[in-house]
């Protein structure tokens, strides 16, 4: 981190001496709301007296005396601190202040009412709704997305550091841990990792701490411990066969939510289906019409011949007159019962289709809503 420092002098990592890292920054401690064996988060107003009072959560590193107990603290914090101040996303937790004193280093965030993933969870004690689900991991993924482009590895992907605000959106943060990868392999030795046991891969525990790995892989998988966790309530243990897991989980919650918008669908699919067949109905009827529109046309015609070939015999004995209509009377009924007959079969055909196709999609709409039943 000392390279970072030298590189890069925008932290603005305020130097307090002997002073409050609240007083400094005008914030008064409203509650703990944490505590891990090296820092303590606290939530915080501000009282600047020409604003509006805002809720910020600020997480305390305490200096020890403890050489090594100092050194990880302090490198821990600045890593925190440079992360959240270089990478900008909307969905990663920034930092508002940050400073040291003789006897603390701290920094402010935003306070987020949501609480964290786990701790949501627990409250509830049921696994959350698909959307829900769904929309965490988007948001969370962004951001990892984002880190990852930018050859940052979190290292630490777990339910406690996804934060939520009061609208339900997810927010990533503990940079703390975060890792640059600066070699063209993209992988670090083992020993450079950090995280949470029960969200390493299975590889993890199968190596020596010189060994190399793929940290953003390791994240990949930690977000794939999350979501299994998220839709089944099955706590993350180590080394755990999650493939396995997920072939004998036949019957995972689905929710309410989720089965209606599969009903819906079906609804919406068998609409339209019906809707096709009624155009087709339409189609048909208009062809029908049409066809016999043409016939009564073709008969006009040959009563009009008819008519002129009596009109040219005129002069011609009666039996070849009678001969010539009976010839014309035969040819009008053919014509007639031919037309009658392919209306009739035409309707019937087409009375058909719209019978098997209304039952079939009734019946798919039947089993579909069974099936969501029964999940």
């Amino acid at each position: 981190m000392e390279q970072h420092q030298q590189k890069d002098k925008s932290l603005n990592i305020v130097k307090l001496g002997d002073k409050d890292f609240f007083k400094h920054f005008n914030l008064k401690v409203e509650e703990v709301l944490g505590e891990t064996p090296d820092s303590k988060i606290f939530l915080a107003s501000s009282r600047s007296k020409d604003s509006e009072c805002e809720l910020v959560a600020v997480k305390r590193f305490r200096i020890s005396e403890d050489y090594e107990r100092r050194k990880r603290r302090a490198k821990h914090f600045l890593n925190e601190v440079y992360c959240m101040r270089k990478l900008s996303h909307p969905h990663l937790v920034p930092c508002y202040h940050a400073a040291v004193s003789q006897s603390h280093m701290a920094f402010s965030m935003p306070y987020y009412p949501g609480g964290d993933l786990i701790t949501l969870m627990e409250e509830d004690n049921e696994a959350a709704e698909a959307e829900i689900v769904l929309r965490c991991l988007t948001e969370v993924s962004s951001a990892l997305e984002y880190l990852h482009a930018r050859c940052f590895a979190h290292a630490d992907i777990k339910l406690d550091n996804v934060f939520l605000d009061s609208s339900g959106k997810s927010y990533l943060g503990d940079l703390g841990l975060a890792i640059k990868v600066r070699s063209k392999s993209r992988t670090v030795h083992a020993r450079d990792m950090g995280g949470t046991s029960i969200y390493w891969p299975p590889e993890r525990f199968q190596i020596g701490p010189d060994i190399k790995v793929d940290p953003f892989k390791g994240d990949v998988y930690a977000v794939g411990v999350m979501c299994w966790y998220l839709v089944s309530m099955d706590l993350p243990e180590e080394q755990a066969d999650y493939q396995a897991r997920v072939k004998a989980a036949t019957h995972l919650h689905m929710s309410p939510s989720l089965s209606i918008l599969i009903i819906c669908l079906v609804v919406i699919v068998a609409v339209v289906v019906v809707v096709v067949v009624v155009v087709v109905v339409v189609v048909v009827v208009v062809v029908v019409v049409v066809v016999t529109l043409f016939v009564l046309l073709l008969l006009l015609l040959l009563i009009l011949l008819l008519l002129l070939v009596v009109a040219v015999a005129a002069a011609v004995e009666e039996v070849v007159i009678v001969i010539v209509v009976v010839v014309a009377v035969v040819v009008v009924a053919v014509v007639v019962a031919a037309v009658a007959v392919v209306e009739e079969v035409i309707v019937e055909v087409v009375v058909t289709v719209v019978v098997v196709v209304v039952v079939v999609v009734v019946v798919v709409v039947v089993v579909v809503v069974v099936v969501v039943v029964l999940l």
